[in-house]
């Protein structure tokens, strides 16, 4: 018996180059992840030093920061590697807290010097950090924007 709906030769021309069509997709994609993982999230010197001087103002005097910020510190003064999603966390806190440096005590020669705000904000890396969390955000922000576009072009299977 013939089928219901038999498949003719024309309706296949549809179908024809698909699979390299995905194939260059997928090649894509990965590319694409991998410049996502090339991007350089290993902090500076200059931001290691500022959280080495952070560590020290929080040991003396016993303000600034959160268990968050000191841990933050520690990965910055031993220059690991950062997750991308870390980044984000520091560019969000320098981002919320760079009001902090209107506080009083945040330069030197202002009363309560050493102010809370500043041993916070020397913890995840000062305004060195900041320039670089802003930096490779970007940086982030252009991978990320290829790979959305990507996914929605074609259907990432989880």
């Amino acid at each position: 018996p013939e089928p219901e709906n038999p498949v003719e030769e024309d309706d296949l021309e549809d179908y024809e180059g698909q699979e390299e069509d995905d194939e260059k997709d997928n090649e894509y994609y990965l590319e694409s992840y991998k410049a996502l993982s090339d991007i350089n999230t290993k902090p500076t010197a200059a931001m290691a030093e500022q959280a080495k001087q952070g560590l020290a103002m929080r040991k003396e005097f016993n303000r600034g920061g959160t268990a968050v910020g000191v841990a933050r510190a520690n990965q910055l003064v031993a220059r690991e590697r950062l997750s991308i999603s870390t980044v984000k966390r520091m560019f969000s806190f320098f981002s919320r807290h760079e009001v902090d440096k209107q506080g009083e005590g945040f330069n030197r020669g202002e009363e309560g010097y050493p102010s809370a705000g500043l041993i916070a904000w020397k913890l995840w890396g000062s305004d060195e950090g900041f320039a670089w969390a802003k930096k490779v955000r970007k940086q982030i922000e252009v991978e990320e924007d290829k790979l959305y576009a990507l996914e929605d072009h074609i259907d990432i299977k989880e």
